[in-house]
């Protein structure tokens, strides 16, 4: 049975029919220990978690394999950010054009089709994702910040999805320590009292309201 958020987004569509799945699932080391202590605190829970940057779909099969009992919205247009477009000659930035049409989609696809059942896909821009899943009344307990590293990308990432965070809900993304991004200085302007994990993974959680007896 799929779960209610697949078939909120996608409704009753098997998504991954056509899909063959990557013949090599690369197997995600964890070196800092981040994901593994993070699991540890949500302890053997289904939780539900977004992923604000999917890319080539890595990083949801690093969360499913650290949350085995997880579901996994990842939100990207798949269509690169500037510096994807601009430096070109880097090979990770290759956006696997065909006719004039990054293609990363089918690739992301084929890698999550390996845990399908964990990983639903949203094709959506960071704002209008957030809209959508807030209209439809989901909340999440994790949320990962992984899109636009720029400034301004990096706030308005956190500022859109902030509100869809549960109570007691972690959000959290990386590359912090990287002095070709500003995701230190964006996040230290938006969340007050985040913490810094092994330099570069940043976390925040979010408050439990007390509610009088």
């Amino acid at each position: 049975m799929s779960h209610p958020i697949r078939t909120a987004l996608h409704s009753t569509a098997d998504i991954y029919a056509d899909i063959t799945p990557a013949v090599t699932v690369r197997q995600f080391t964890d070196p800092a220990g981040y994901l593994a202590t993070l699991a540890e605190s949500f302890g053997n829970c289904e939780i539900l978690a977004c992923e604000v940057g999917s890319w080539a779909g890595l990083s949801a099969l690093r969360f499913a394999q650290a949350f085995p009992h997880g579901h996994i919205v990842c939100v990207d247009t798949w269509l690169g950010s500037s510096e994807h477009w601009l430096d070109r000659d880097n090979p990770r930035h290759d956006l696997r054009m065909v006719n004039g049409r990054p293609d990363i989609y089918g690739e992301f696809m084929a890698t999550a089709a390996n845990y399908g059942d964990q990983i639903t896909p949203l094709p959506q821009t960071s704002i209008i994702a957030a809209q959508i899943l807030k209209k439809a009344g989901f909340k999440f307990d994790l949320i990962y910040i992984d899109a636009d590293h720029s400034y301004d990308g990096v706030r308005g990432g956190i500022r859109a999805f902030l509100p869809l965070l549960k109570e007691g809900g972690v959000m959290y993304g990386d590359d912090f320590s990287d002095p070709r991004f500003d995701v230190a200085l964006a996040v230290s302007h938006e969340l007050a009292g985040f913490k810094v994990y092994e330099a570069n993974w940043w976390h925040w959680r979010k408050p439990v309201i007390e509610k009088n007896a």
